[in-house]
């Protein structure tokens, strides 16, 4: 049926993904903006992390993913690059 093709090729985009992430040579953070009752953004959630990052970061993927950015870079909020990552999404 077209909705089972419609999953496989759903599945087959996502497992692309991952081997594109797992293989590249460079940190990858894929983040979501979190905003306040004003919708200002005040934060980002690190939603997908790739292997390279989280060495980096020295912890396993799976205790960085769907964490605040803030919890492992504190007082990011005051920095260019937290600016630049608002920039990016407004």
């Amino acid at each position: 049926t077209s909705l089972k093709a419609a999953e496989l090729a759903q599945q087959q985009q996502t497992d692309l993904l991952e081997q594109v992430m797992n293989t590249a040579p460079t940190a990858i953070v894929v983040h979501q903006a979190l905003r306040n009752e004003a919708g200002t953004i005040v934060d980002f959630r690190m939603t997908k992390v790739n292997q390279r990052a989280a060495d980096l970061m020295n912890n396993p993927v799976d205790r960085i993913e769907h964490r605040r950015l803030s919890q492992y870079f504190p007082g990011i909020e005051t920095t260019s690059l937290f600016a630049q990552y608002r920039q990016v999404v407004l």
